[in-house]
């Protein structure tokens, strides 16, 4: 619109416009109005902010709520971030929405040939025979309950044990005796305790000397000395 004044005149001009004839267009973005890194765009007699992904609203004030649409399962906790969200998950769960179940077996905690069985925040191992622990780890002692009789030895092994019998004794827990003189030929002699029709050989010279001998193939074989 003009007005004239004593043979002049000025311009009023429209929202958004400036200079002598209205020629400038204002520019609203001179003032940054857009906050978070939007990038301002000048209209007529306004702006307009294209706000950057995680904000919105007229001047890219306000922070998108990811966790708004609930996105943890399992029980996690969502924390929200610019244009992001964290789930803290409950233990046994993993992945970035907590829709994992963490393999517990995936380490192969069990030994000795032990099965392993996922469970949830768990595992537990099934032991081969003779294997013990929480992974398997021990060897069961299959001589805790001293099995071997008669002063015999026992060692151990894996889900079995072994008894190392002192003569005369034998059998798998020495719980027999052998017969000196019986047909397979085993044959002993202690000096002066008693003495076996059955010794070969000649007699110790000295009466307080003992041998133990076996005969298993027709020869004589002294295996301990008295």
């Amino acid at each position: 619109m003009i007005r004239l004044l004593f043979f002049r005149y000025s311009c009023e001009c429209e929202p958004g416009f400036t200079g002598s004839h209205c020629e400038t267009d204002i520019n609203e973005c001179a003032s940054n109005p857009c906050a978070n890194g939007g990038r301002c765009i000048d209209l007529i007699n306004g702006f307009r902010c294209d706000c950057p992904r995680g904000y919105y609203d007229a001047r890219c004030l306000s922070d998108v709520d990811e966790c708004a649409s609930n996105p943890c399962v399992n029980g996690g906790t969502c924390e929200d971030g610019v244009n992001q969200f964290i789930c803290h998950c409950l233990p046994g769960y993993g992945g970035k929405r907590c829709e994992a179940d963490i393999d517990e077996c995936g380490s192969n905690p069990c030994q000795h040939g032990g099965t392993c069985n996922d469970h949830l925040n768990g595992y537990s191992c099934k032991c081969l025979a003779g294997y013990a622990g929480t992974n398997c780890e021990t060897n069961i002692d299959d001589c805790a309950n001293n099995p071997c009789q008669n002063g015999g030895s026992c060692i151990d092994l894996v889900n079995d044990y072994k008894c190392v019998c002192e003569l005369p004794h034998t059998g798998r827990n020495c719980e027999d005796k052998l017969d000196p003189c019986s047909p397979n030929k085993y044959e002993y002699f202690i000096v002066s305790s008693f003495r076996h029709n059955c010794w070969i050989g000649p007699l110790p010279r000295n009466p307080n000397i003992g041998k133990l001998t076996i005969n298993t193939d027709g020869t004589t074989k002294v295996v301990k000395n008295l």
